[in-house]
């Protein structure tokens, strides 16, 4: 996982895409 990706995702650890 990038820096990018870890940024992408909120403390629950779920993507913000849904």
């Amino acid at each position: 996982m990038t820096l990018s990706m870890a940024i992408s995702l909120p403390p629950w650890g779920m993507p913000r895409l849904t």
